[in-house]
């Protein structure tokens, strides 16, 4: 095995930990933001004394959209739209934009997304269910909007709903942790 001179791996040593010690520092400053989050939302709204709140289920304030069944032939690796799909949705919940791929295809205008819209994973090939039931919040993408795909839906706030209040409630109650454990499926699980 070649190797560099002593000092030349000092040298890389030294700016390849200065990498490592940012990952590590802003991984621990996302968790406690999280965290801070979960607090908050919890702080404002579970509050389960509260007589004048109602419990709806979730289809009194949304609409569900469901995503694109697309063919492999209608993903690109240089033009076509953002498409959002399985790989798009973090672990826990939160959008990956580095899991976008790009769509050539026709789609249905409520499989259509844009920057703030709520999605969330309906499929999960994780067996711990990391994935699935987690909640997402489109960012800006390239050309002003993107498809879903199959594995996603879009939830559309009806009339009256505040869509920031139900992307609190999707992302930092036990909602995922409850809904989870109805997904079925041998090797991938689905809702």
């Amino acid at each position: 095995i070649d190797l560099p001179e002593l000092p030349t791996q000092n040298k890389i040593a030294s700016i390849l930990g200065a990498y490592d010690y940012l990952i590590e520092n802003n991984s621990k400053r996302i968790e406690k933001l999280e965290a801070m989050a979960r607090l908050l939302y919890r702080h404002h709204f579970e509050v389960p004394e509260a007589d004048d709140w109602e419990e709806l289920p979730l289809s009194e304030a949304l609409v569900v959209h469901r995503g694109k069944s697309y063919k492999s032939s209608e993903l690109s690796d240089s033009n076509g739209l953002p498409f959002v799909n399985l790989k798009c949705v973090n672990r826990g919940g939160g959008f990956r934009k580095d899991g976008l791929k790009l769509f050539t295809g026709s789609f249905k205008e409520g499989q259509r997304v844009e920057k703030g819209d709520l999605v969330m994973a309906v499929t999960d090939m994780t067996q711990e269910r990391m994935i699935i039931a987690r909640a997402a919040r489109v960012p800006s993408l390239d050309g002003g909007y993107g498809v879903i795909s199959m594995d996603i839906v879009k939830l559309e706030p009806k009339e009256g709903f505040v869509k920031d209040y139900l992307y609190a409630m999707l992302r930092w109650s036990r909602f995922a942790d409850e809904v989870k454990n109805h997904a079925n499926g041998a090797n991938v699980l689905h809702l």
